[in-house]
């Protein structure tokens, strides 16, 4: 759904008309996001859930923090690239207006910014839930796999160590 909204984004910046109000301001940066975060991060993020239990064989710690990850992730990709895409419009308005000073352009555009510094903190959050999950499958995989070879090593090489 991304990728399909980041092109009709792509498409409507490319009509002369619109492209000669969002050129040069935060509508582009908010269309890369949402190919970037919406379409690439989301796909990667899938894939990560998907092969990593089955790589490890074993289910993950939190299966809760998954769907979590995900709507923090999506939230935030939301307050990103709306208000981008709607600041930048204005933004591309307010250039066009000869009677508006560039400072004056710069200081409407930072409402905008801050919803959608919010959005990168969202996303932050999820994959920070997301980096709780990997460090909790290692950790039971260690448990599972690695910790009874060690033992069972161990106790060949010292006799002695397995009779205490």
């Amino acid at each position: 759904m991304a990728f399909v909204v980041a092109w009709l984004m792509n498409v409507l910046g490319a009509v002369p008309g619109v492209s000669s109000i969002t050129n040069l301001t935060w509508y582009g940066v908010g269309q890369w996001q949402l190919n970037v975060f919406g379409f690439f991060g989301m796909a990667m993020f899938g894939a990560i859930y998907h092969i990593m239990p089955q790589v490890a064989g074993i289910e993950w710690p939190c299966i809760k923090s998954v769907r979590r990850h995900y709507w923090l992730a999506a939230l935030g990709i939301i307050l990103i690239v709306l208000p981008l895409a709607i600041g930048g419009i204005i933004q591309g308005f307010n250039w066009a207006n000869p009677k508006i000073s560039n400072v004056d352009v710069a200081k409407n555009a930072l409402h905008f910014l801050r919803i959608s510094t919010l959005g990168e903190l969202l996303i932050l959050v999820g994959n920070l839930m997301l980096l709780g999950n990997l460090i909790g499958l290692s950790v039971r995989y260690c448990k599972t796999h690695f910790v009874p070879v060690y033992k069972e090593v161990t106790t060949e090489l010292n006799p002695a160590e397995a009779k205490r």
